[in-house]
């Protein structure tokens, strides 16, 4: 929290693409306006704890797409946000996907995200696949016992709710 966005910023940009200070910070401003922030001008002058969940997210999110990837891994991307958060930044992680054309790894506990926001589901127990399938398939017929107990603890929440 003693970094501003923007030394940190530039500074991850200007190690990884070798641009100079004023190219790394047009760059960095450019990538805060593709991810929505409004008046990334300011917002490059916050430090993280002043940032929102949400806002915080989408800098990361801006983070990761600065080197334009082909494949974006995301480990929990919405942990710690509240519902309506959550969907504004995994909208934003699908809209952007299409428009930059990457393919994205989403790694989640939540079966609400891998059923509204996923094609395919890998189920791992203990570091091994296990399943390997269409969400449709999966949520129809699951084979392992891992995907069963998965699949059973979520309707058990929700129940719950």
């Amino acid at each position: 929290p003693v970094i501003r966005i923007d030394d940190f910023m530039q500074t991850v940009i200007q190690t990884y693409s070798h641009k100079k200070k004023k190219e790394a910070r047009l760059t960095a401003l450019e990538s805060l306006k593709m991810v929505g922030i409004n008046d990334p001008e300011k917002r490059m002058q916050s430090y993280p704890h002043q940032l929102s969940g949400g806002m915080a997210q989408r800098v990361c999110i801006a983070l990761a797409l600065v080197r334009n990837p082909a494949l974006v891994v995301a480990d929990e991307p919405t942990f710690g946000l509240d519902v309506t958060i959550q969907r504004q930044i995994l909208d934003l992680m699908k809209d952007l996907s299409i428009k930059e054309k990457f393919a994205q790894i989403i790694v989640t506990r939540d079966l609400g995200i891998v059923a509204h926001y996923c094609q395919r589901v890998l189920v791992l127990e203990q570091g091994n696949l296990v399943e390997n399938d269409t969400v449709q398939n999966v949520f129809a017929n699951p084979q392992h016992k891992q995907t069963k107990q998965i699949i059973l603890q979520s309707s058990l929440r929700d129940i719950h709710k």
